[in-house]
């Protein structure tokens, strides 16, 4: 909790410890200027000038900590913060107090008393201005008998004596204190027109006493806005700037904050900000959330305030969010959402435009012109740009993202232009439909061999119903599951690949349900084999098993499942696999070329003769539609037909032979199927060669076939 409130705090710094941008130096030459300034012979107005942010007031505070400790004896400081009053009238003898604050009760006689609010009552009414009473200033000053004071104070107002009288009286008076005063203005950037106006009338009039000086901190990009507003302006930024000139002596810039400055508070605020949730950060949201903060598209984050602002807005946030969400596009999102508002809501509204790789266009037919749309959205034209491509780096397969980098790539799971993830980072959190990975981690988590029913059948539900949304989640906890937990899911994975198949749907072309499917099976337990081979009745799902064995193989992993539960489980199913094959003989092999791979897997797991005897005996038994030439061409391409028919259709050559992921000799014996194609085998011919790419009837693939296996034969034993 501690460090969410270090994090949210916006308190300037008093302390030298804590001065992170190194400004100590120019806070030593500020208060060198300070100290140089006229003893007692004038009044001087310093002004601490730096944009919005930049630390000013840190600054101040660092400032006036020195002359209280080391300059005690010289300077006597005072701070006033106008804005922190609420009327004119406020504003008028809050000044009054801070100027009478400042000095010393031994001084606080009758005779000064009266003096000073003399002065500024006669400075105050003259011309029409405020007319406040003695006792009010009296009051507001602090002095001890404020009835006495006022009734001399009136006296003094109607007198005779002339307001330079006064002053050089007041003057007098004043020179006889040992100090100096400092009166310290911060926040003018934040008054009202008819407020600054003021201020600056009373430093102009009733402060400008010799011996007693002022430091002011504003931005002067504002305070000339304001400024110009006023009836003294009228609209003149020349006339605006020429009035702050008139006010103000000596001008100190405020050093910018270099480029290394920004990039260590930033680091600093995502060191506090990923210390936050209780599970870490991937590595590569981390090293992807860098990337994007050290890039030029956050253009706002260029002052300390500003940078802390916006971390504060993410903080606030992160606990509803993290690891539901991709954290670096959150935080990009989070500085669309910080600095432009209403950009952030035109976002949300132009969701299809975002995901959609489609040029879409306006009513007018013109094509979406997101430029236009930040800047009508409130965006500032020397933004726009760079904002647009911020946002094109947020969902980069978007109409948006032509030509923008991809500042952000990195998984898509649960990326903003995830059509399944969008709504998250609007809703801040699973919305209503959705699937939490809490939710979810929670049901698997529950997993085990006995009272898993109503879990189980809320993960089948989501499968079915929640496919997209719940596949990518499952992934990403496989790696912390354990062996039962394991054959759960992989008995549900089975299940849904069996409804699939059954709508005419092919999940072996999903690459997610593939991958998770086989990382599934090499980690299930050995003790839970027996549970998922009676659990698995269907022969679709048995083939499935077996399809993923054969995966296995054609991606040399078959090593994976070597002494593991998933081996066990597809030993007890192999009896299985020639009641699945034996079901399609009825079609010609290039009908059904999956069996081919389906007979591999068979033959790795059980060894080679019970498939040889299998294989032979349907070839040979003149009962099926299997022939031993239509296994040689399936083995060499492997395609499927481009139109209906048998071999009047034709197909698509590829010469990437599956002779090199399949062993042929596994399948059937070698000395058998030499003796059946020795005469075709002789007789093959390499056209093959002269075809690759072309369009030919099965025949010719057979040929092919014939003649890739004459090439394997003579590189082995020579002619047989």
């Amino acid at each position: 909790m501690n460090r969410v409130l270090h994090l949210l705090a916006d308190d300037p710094i008093s302390e030298p410890g804590d001065d992170k941008l190194n400004r100590r130096i120019f806070a030593g030459q500020v208060i060198e200027v300070i100290r140089r300034l006229p003893a007692k012979e004038s009044s001087t107005v310093l002004a601490l000038i730096g944009p919005w942010g930049s630390g000013k007031s840190s600054l101040l505070g660092l400032v006036t900590k020195s002359l209280e400790l080391y300059q005690s004896e010289e300077w006597k400081v005072v701070a006033f913060n106008p804005w922190e009053l609420s009327s004119l009238d406020g504003l008028m003898l809050g000044f009054f107090e801070a100027i009478s604050s400042a000095i010393p009760d031994e001084f606080k006689t009758k005779t000064v008393g009266e003096t000073l609010q003399g002065y500024a009552g006669r400075l105050l009414t003259l011309g029409g201005a405020f007319k406040v009473p003695g006792a009010m200033l009296a009051n507001a000053m602090g002095f001890a008998d404020p009835g006495k004071l006022a009734e001399g104070l009136g006296k003094l107002l109607d007198s005779k004596v002339s307001t330079q009288a006064l002053k050089k009286r007041l003057e007098a008076a004043l020179a006889e204190m040992p100090q100096r005063l400092l009166v310290v203005i911060d926040d003018l950037d934040r008054l009202m027109p008819d407020e600054l106006l003021m201020v600056f009338k009373l430093i102009r009039l009733l402060g400008r006493l010799s011996g007693v000086h002022y430091l002011l901190a504003y931005d002067e990009q504002t305070v000339l806005a304001v400024l110009k507003e006023s009836q003294l302006a009228r609209g003149s930024s020349d006339r605006a700037l020429a009035y702050l000139e008139k006010i103000v002596q000596v001008r100190l810039d405020l050093p910018t904050v270099h480029r290394t400055q920004v990039l260590e508070l930033i680091q600093s605020c995502v060191g506090e900000l990923l210390s936050l949730p209780r599970k870490p950060v991937s590595e590569q949201e981390r090293a992807r959330l860098m990337v994007l903060l050290e890039s030029d598209l956050l253009v706002r984050l260029n002052e300390p305030r500003s940078i802390k602002r916006f971390f504060a807005q993410v903080a606030a946030y992160l606990p509803l969010v993290v690891h539901r969400v991709d954290l670096p596009d959150f935080v990009a999102l989070s500085y669309v959402r910080t600095f432009h508002p209403m950009l952030y809501r035109e976002l949300h509204r132009r969701k299809r435009e975002l995901l959609t790789p489609e040029r879409p266009t306006e009513s007018t037919g013109k094509q979406l012109d997101w430029t236009r749309i930040s800047m009508e959205a409130g965006v500032p034209e020397s933004e726009a740009t760079t904002l647009v491509g911020l946002i094109g780096s947020i969902f980069p397969t978007g109409s948006v993202s032509s030509s923008h980098r991809n500042f952000l790539h990195g998984a898509a799971e649960r990326r903003a232009a995830n059509a399944d993830y969008f709504d998250r980072y609007f809703y801040f959190g699973v919305p209503p439909g959705d699937v939490s990975e809490d939710e979810l981690e929670a049901v698997v988590s529950r997993l085990r061999q006995a009272g898993a029913e109503a879990d189980m059948a809320r993960l089948e539900l989501w499968l079915r119903e929640k496919f997209d949304l719940v596949l990518p989640k499952l992934k990403a906890l496989e790696a912390g599951l354990d062996g039962f937990q394991r054959a759960y899911l992989l008995i549900a994975l089975a299940h849904k690949y069996r409804e699939a198949h059954a709508s005419g749907e092919n999940l072996f072309k999903h690459y997610d349900f593939l991958e998770l499917s086989m990382q599934v099976l090499t980690g299930v337990s050995e003790e839970a084999a027996e549970f998922v081979s009676q659990a698995l009745a269907d022969s679709t799902e048995i083939h499935f098993l077996f399809l993923l064995m054969r995966r296995l193989q054609a991606e040399r992993r078959e090593e994976a499942l070597t002494g593991t539960g998933g081996q066990k489980l597809l030993l007890a199913c192999a009896h299985r696999v020639p009641e699945i094959l034996a079901a399609q003989t009825g079609q010609t092999l290039p009908k059904v070329p999956w069996c081919i791979g389906l007979a591999s897997a068979w033959a790795s797991v059980v060894g080679h003769e019970p498939v040889h005897h299998w294989m032979v005996s349907q070839m040979e038994s003149g009962k099926t539609s299997w022939r031993v030439e239509d296994l040689v061409g399936c083995c060499v391409v492997g395609v499927e037909p481009l139109s209906e028919g048998l071999f009047g259709e034709r197909y698509r050559v590829n010469l990437g032979p599956v002779l090199h992921q399949i062993d042929l000799f596994a399948l059937v014996p070698r000395a058998w199927l030499l003796e059946k194609l020795k005469g075709r085998i002789e007789a093959a011919t390499e056209s093959a060669e002269l075809r690759k790419g072309a369009i030919v009837p099965f025949e010719s693939l057979i040929n092919d076939g014939l003649w890739a296996l004459h090439r394997m034969l003579l590189a082995t034993e020579g002619a047989d």
